[in-house]
């Protein structure tokens, strides 16, 4: 009866196409009484917790993207929703993966607003940030124990909660807005580079210079320090970009 309930309820086209697809594929319906004692029918009790299901999986991705909701406007985005389930049904046990393929889908699905998947990238990134594995940060002693000699070959690891991203200005004054609670203000034109990270399990964000992002990702790829420096003139500020992402935590480990 289990499996019977769970392929009709979570059945993308909805309970009855559930209830056809399941006896297309030989699962047995359960003795469910035609009428019940409220006189709600057979059909009827099955679609409430099939709406249920989906309105709960509506919340899951309001709650991750929840200024992609704001940007679309609730009837808008409750739309992207039920297409974005009917393409992408939850497979996996763990509701934090649901959304990870919509900044790719609205990207196809709303092809003409840009803004749109630029911010669902974003929250994206908040949510893998978040729920990133946690990892102690590398102390100033450790840094401070490395022979001179030896930095040009060390490999700083960069924490599993960093992301870096490259988008349009009006997206991160639109995100920081939105997360204080005010109206969106005049939004700067172009493009930045932006770190979000996690740090005493507070999601934290600061937007780089394009060398730095440049040279922070080169880390994350695992480069030596001799290597991912290589092309960056020197006459950038790379010592207070290393103290600023010691501070934030960024480096948990040396090789």
């Amino acid at each position: 009866m289990q499996r019977w309930f769970a392929a009709v309820v979570t059945h993308r086209g909805g309970a009855a196409a559930g209830v056809r697809a399941a006896a297309r594929s030989g699962l047995a319906a359960p003795a469910i009484a035609a009428v019940g004692p409220t006189g709600f029918r057979r059909a009827a009790r099955v679609r409430v917790y099939a709406d249920a299901w989906f309105v709960r999986l509506r919340e899951v991705l309001g709650g991750d993207y929840g200024a992609l909701r704001s940007w679309l406007g609730e009837r808008a985005f409750g739309r992207l929703a039920r297409a974005y389930l009917a393409a992408r049904p939850s497979r996996h046990p763990n509701l934090n993966c649901l959304g990870a393929a919509l900044p790719l889908f609205v990207g196809r699905a709303l092809p003409g607003d840009a803004f749109a998947a630029a911010l669902a990238r974003l929250e994206l990134a908040v949510t893998h940030a978040f729920d990133a594995a946690a990892e102690p940060e590398l102390s100033p002693d450790a840094l401070a124990s490395v022979p001179p000699a030896r930095w040009p070959r060390v490999r700083l690891g960069v924490g599993a909660s960093v992301r870096l991203l490259r988008l349009p200005a009006a997206v991160v004054d639109y995100h920081t807005a939105w997360r204080a609670g005010e109206a969106p203000r005049g939004a700067r034109v172009g493009q930045v580079t932006l770190c979000v990270w996690r740090q005493d399990d507070q999601v934290r964000q600061r937007e780089l210079a394009r060398p730095a992002g440049q040279l922070l990702r080169r880390l994350q790829r695992g480069l030596p320090l001799r290597r991912a420096l290589d092309g960056l003139p020197t006459s950038l500020p790379i010592d207070a970009w290393f103290a600023q992402w010691r501070a934030d935590g960024l480096f948990t480990a040396l090789r």
